[in-house]
């Protein structure tokens, strides 16, 4: 039996989204969305480039909504280098429904892009 004060178990919930290779080619956008976000989650998202054809240059950029329909632009966009192929990891905190990488392409070339998002939300047991 515990007493007053008696710290909670905790455990956590998580959840891993695949999101399968989309092919960019001469200027094309895409974006990599996640489902509905309910509560207050953490995430980590990784968006990955391959250079199929030609010399590009990906830039993703971390977005967030609450209707899936307007977004809002992360203050940071890390560029993804494809001349060697790249991948870049996102994280934090998602107070917001959704989250989403929108990936752009610049440059002649051909290139495939997808990643994973992983949520994570802790489960609270009070003892």
């Amino acid at each position: 039996m515990l007493g007053i004060g008696a710290m909670a178990q905790s455990n956590s919930t998580i959840q891993t989204i695949p999101f399968t290779a989309d092919t960019l080619t001469n200027g094309d956008t895409a974006y990599m969305t996640s489902p509905a976000i309910h509560g207050l989650w953490t995430y980590a998202f990784q968006a990955a480039g391959d250079e199929l054809t030609g010399t590009a240059t990906l830039t993703g950029i971390i977005q967030f909504s609450n209707n899936n329909t307007d977004w809002s632009t992360s203050a940071t966009a890390d560029s993804l280098s494809l001349t060697a192929d790249g991948s870049f990891i996102w994280g934090g905190t998602c107070p917001w429904k959704y989250v989403r990488v929108e990936v752009i392409q610049t440059g002649t070339a051909t290139s495939a892009i997808d990643g994973t998002l992983v949520l994570k939300k802790p489960i609270v047991i009070n003892q």
